[in-house]
């Protein structure tokens, strides 16, 4: 792996250890198996279909990245709720929505 060579191998095992690389290594098939997209673009369209989060930075600093990003929406438009929820399995993650202050 390339940050290996970087010097990361510490993190990199602890991710291993984590599961974290598994469920990267899930989601990455999910996204391009049925969703024909990549790994962020399913990222991002989670955060859109997402009721708990409200702004999402795309950090993108060349105009081909930006265009990807924004291949999210077509894949948002797709994901129903059984989609969110085999991602939030993968995840280990299903938030709840926080209350709001009165």
């Amino acid at each position: 792996m390339k940050l290996d060579i970087l010097g990361y191998k510490k993190t990199i095992q602890q991710w291993r250890e984590d599961g974290k690389i598994n469920k990267v290594i899930k989601l990455t098939e999910l996204a391009q198996n049925k969703h024909n997209c990549n790994v962020s673009q399913l990222a991002l369209a989670w955060c859109l279909k997402n009721k708990n989060v409200s702004t999402i930075l795309l950090g993108a600093t060349k105009t081909a990245q930006l265009e990807d990003n924004l291949g999210c929406i077509e894949v948002a438009r797709k994901l129903n709720d059984d989609d969110m929820k085999e991602i939030n399995d993968i995840l280990g993650n299903n938030p709840e929505i926080a209350n709001k202050a009165s």
